[in-house]
């Protein structure tokens, strides 16, 4: 009766050496995918029943799409699997904790929330962790589609056990935008290409149902309208469960295609990160499975003759080769790209949004943006004229924010971005700052007032976050804010620095450009050609990866071998989780 062949110790050790360094050779290659991250994720959007309940998550509650001749109403959150997800409203539950409790203040101007100390529970205009902030947006829409580049949104329908209040809140005044105690406040225009948020108070705890329809006028004077969707929001309690029950379809009419040579445009291809909104959208949305290692070194193997190296190429750049910006949403944000950290501002101009270099780009703050400094707690900007970027929206007024949400870094760093202002070169000050939902001061972000820090912190998680404030000059003139970023990815600390242009006032914002030199970098293989940057690293990295790849693959393919020969019996592998 022969033996079964064991595994000797001495086999054994080298078995396990080798598998090690295939595994660490692995881990270098796919930048460590089974490391584990120092900073644990956000708690993510809670699955239950087949619908997600989103309770401390960013999220454009109602999303308005356009999608085949016809308005289209969603939902768009940022959640563990990634940001901008699409949902069908049906299969969303907003929850807001007891965390969003709040009180109605002694102040005059809000009499139409409630009594003074009256209890209400509030979704703020501004980002605060661990609640639910809401908002909506028309961001994919495209301008120029719809008459004035407008779109209504009508609460046709409010169910619930108290009233329901939307507000936006400055030193100067309180703005009503819609209201379920008065009539006559029950829609609200919107620009297409927008992205918004206000206050929500409710007034009594319980489950509330919103009704919102969209509609725009084309320029041939016929009506485009979506079918009514509802949104569900429960108030305090238990987490809500079962799906938001949605009214009947009632089959809108859909505008009729101009035969002629300028058709309705086509909707934009979906921003990055997000997901096409003629997809079906379920209740949780899952993330792109991982390409397989093997796959992802063959993919590189085409250039593996070829390296690809990051360059920094530096070039000057003058005024005409500046885009001003007197409109529309931007973010400033960090992207890894090309092996280093890089300073990027994500221009949501085009529908679907593009990582620029800040060197390239001018806010221009105009008449639009001046306004008179409301003294009191925001006695920091002095008593005279101020120019400033507001927390929300504003026509003619670029609206400027940061996030950390670009698929190279949401996720991907150890621990929180460090956003920096280094220094300002201008002829005033600059304050960066948030607001309550009452008017007063905020958040001191950064900013060179006295009692303003010099940097922020700001949180990265599963899904990166995304931050406004109002950024405010003191005088008029050309501004140049130096920034930094700083992070650690891959146990390494990494930053980034840029200079983010101001002009202030009136005037030819393009004088703020002068003549600079700005430095990039560009993939190039060593005779100068251009090549996939998302290949390439200092130095020959691609062929060290075939060729580490090959090593790991063939340590591998040697232990598995070497067990094969020295062990015939079957063995049963248990995964340890």
């Amino acid at each position: 009766m022969s033996t079964p062949h064991r595994l000797g110790t001495a086999a054994r050790s080298l078995l396990l050496s080798l598998s090690a360094v295939a595994i660490s050779v692995a881990m270098v290659i796919g930048h460590a995918p089974f490391a584990v991250a120092a900073e644990a994720p956000p708690a993510p959007a809670r699955a239950a029943a087949d619908i997600t309940v989103l309770d401390r998550q960013h999220t454009d509650a109602v999303s308005v799409r356009y999608h085949d001749n016809a308005l289209e109403l969603k939902t768009r959150a940022d959640v563990e699997s990634g940001p901008h997800q699409l949902f069908e409203p049906a299969n969303v539950r907003f929850h807001l904790t007891d965390r969003q409790r709040s009180t109605v203040p002694n102040a005059p101007g809000y009499d139409f929330v409630g009594e003074a100390g009256s209890e209400i529970w509030l979704i703020q205009e501004r980002y605060q962790p661990e609640t639910l902030w809401a908002g909506w947006e028309t961001e994919t829409v495209p301008t120029g589609l719809f008459e004035g580049d407008t779109i209504t949104l009508e609460l046709s329908d409010i169910e619930g056990p108290g009233n329901v209040e939307l507000f936006a809140s400055s030193p100067t005044g309180t703005e009503r935008l819609l209201s379920s105690s008065e009539p006559s406040l029950r829609s609200m225009t919107e620009f297409a290409g927008a992205h918004s948020h206000a206050n929500w108070a409710f007034t009594a705890p319980g489950d509330y149902a919103l009704t919102f329809t969209a509609s725009a006028k084309l320029p041939s004077g016929e009506t485009v309208e979506s079918e009514a969707s509802t949104y569900c929001f429960t108030v305090s309690g238990n987490a809500p469960e079962g799906p938001c029950p949605q009214p009947e379809p009632q089959g809108k009419p859909k505008p009729t295609p101009n035969p002629g040579p300028d058709p309705l445009p086509k909707p934009p291809a979906p921003a990055e990160n997000e997901r096409p909104a003629e997809e079906p959208t379920a209740a949780a949305p899952t993330p792109e499975p991982p390409a397989d290692a093997g796959a992802g070194v063959a993919a590189r193997s085409g250039q593996a003759q070829e390296q690809c190296i990051a360059t920094e190429v530096t070039e000057a750049v003058s005024a005409d080769s500046m885009s001003v910006a007197t409109e529309g949403h931007f973010d400033f944000g960090p992207v890894f790209d090309g092996g280093r950290l890089q300073a990027r501002v994500k221009d949501d101009r085009s529908a679907s949004g593009e990582w620029i270099d800040p060197a390239r780009l001018i806010f221009h703050l105009g008449e639009a943006a001046k306004t008179r400094s409301p003294g009191g707690t925001f006695d920091f900007l002095g008593t005279g004229d101020i120019w400033q970027i507001p927390l929300t929206q504003q026509a003619q007024v670029p609206w400027l924010g940061w996030n950390t949400q670009h698929p190279t870094i949401a996720g991907k760093t150890q621990g929180p971005v460090t956003l920096t202002l280094d220094s300002l070169d201008g002829p005033g000050d600059m304050a960066v700052y948030s607001m309550d939902s009452w008017g007063g001061l905020g958040d001191r972000f950064f900013g060179t007032v006295s009692g303003f820090p010099r940097s922020t912190s700001i949180a990265v998680g599963a899904s990166g976050v995304h931050v406004h404030g109002v950024w405010a000059f003191t005088e008029p003139g050309t501004y140049r804010a130096a920034m930094s970023f700083s992070t650690t990815i891959g146990g390494a600390e990494q930053k980034a620095n840029t200079v983010l242009t101001f002009f202030v006032g009136d005037g030819d914002p393009s004088q703020a450009a002068g003549e600079h030199d700005v430095t990039t970098v560009v993939g190039q293989t060593p005779d100068g050609k251009p090549c996939d940057l998302s290949l390439a690293e200092t130095g020959s990295r691609d062929r060290w990866v075939i060729e580490t790849g090959a090593i790991a693959v063939a340590l591998f393919a040697l232990g598995i071998a070497f067990l094969g020969a020295a062990s015939l019996r079957p063995r049963r592998f248990v995964t340890q989780r």
